[in-house]
């Protein structure tokens, strides 16, 4: 059985608790099985089992490090990737208010420090952040088209993890459809805040997938007679746990709320 985001739990307990709280749910416990909607349907442990095991074959052993896995894309037919990096990670620095007990993503933001230096070429390059924060909130308007790209699923349910980067073009969608959006998944409209905004295709069939989270949402500028790529935004999590679904969208940490955060870290 796969062990699911605290999210995730988080709201199956308290869309199935009497009392629509999730309070049973501490940081000392972790969820896993499949749901109704998985290919399979629902599996899960019954009452009897209680004190029985969850053996994970494969564990990774404590004191193995971190990496950083920068490549352009896998090679057709084999597992073998091109211009792959692997950079072992000195540090990660995750937002001091992100609450990962908590169903509403705020914050979900975090740094990571490498130990060494990438390559940069032709397969690996940097992406600007925002000059500054009016930049920033400006390229994060309704209307403006950006670029995501990630590893995560090909589509919604069941499907199988991208083997070639992925890349997609989304608008930004105007503050009231989001809201509508998350009503109609019934999410509180509560939970999309202030540092976040909302893209994808309303009617379905482009969007972020499980798997995609953490990576970037860009948007080009000419600077100086050239496409500038600046990060924009950063895959976070949707408006429902579907992926391109009709009428639902993506979520997306806005960067240029975070710009101070971000410069007082790597200064």
């Amino acid at each position: 059985m796969p062990v699911r985001s605290d999210g995730e739990c988080l709201r199956e307990i308290r869309d199935n608790s009497k009392s629509g709280q999730a309070l049973s749910y501490t940081d000392r416990m972790f969820c896993a099985g499949h749901r109704s909607r998985d290919r399979g349907g629902p599996r899960d442990a019954c009452r009897g089992d209680s004190g029985g095991p969850f053996v994970v074959k494969h564990v990774k052993k404590e004191d193995r490090p971190y990496h950083a896995c920068l490549t352009e894309r896998s090679l057709p037919g084999t597992s073998k990737t091109a211009h792959v990096q692997y950079v072992p990670v000195r540090k990660a620095y995750i937002h001091g208010d992100y609450d990962r007990f908590s169903d509403v993503f705020d914050y979900d933001i975090a740094l990571l420090e490498l130990r060494d230096a990438a390559v940069l070429g032709p397969w690996v390059r940097p992406v600007c952040l925002p000059a500054n924060v009016r930049q920033g909130l400006r390229m994060s308007e309704e209307g403006t088209t950006g670029t995501v790209v990630g590893w995560g699923r090909l589509g919604d349910g069941a499907t199988p993890t991208a083997q070639i980067l992925q890349q997609i073009s989304l608008p930004v969608q105007p503050h009231g459809t989001c809201e509508r959006a998350m009503e109609a998944a019934g999410r509180p409209t509560a939970q999309y805040t202030s540092r976040m905004f909302c893209a994808g295709d309303v009617a379905g069939g482009r969007d972020a997938c499980p798997g995609d989270s953490g990576g970037p949402f860009m948007v080009s500028r000419k600077s100086g007679g050239t496409d500038r790529w600046h990060l924009v935004g950063v895959v976070s999590t949707g408006t429902d746990q579907g992926c391109g679904r009709p009428g639902q969208l993506g979520l997306y940490t806005m960067v240029a709320k975070y710009l101070d955060w971000i410069h007082s870290i790597i200064n």
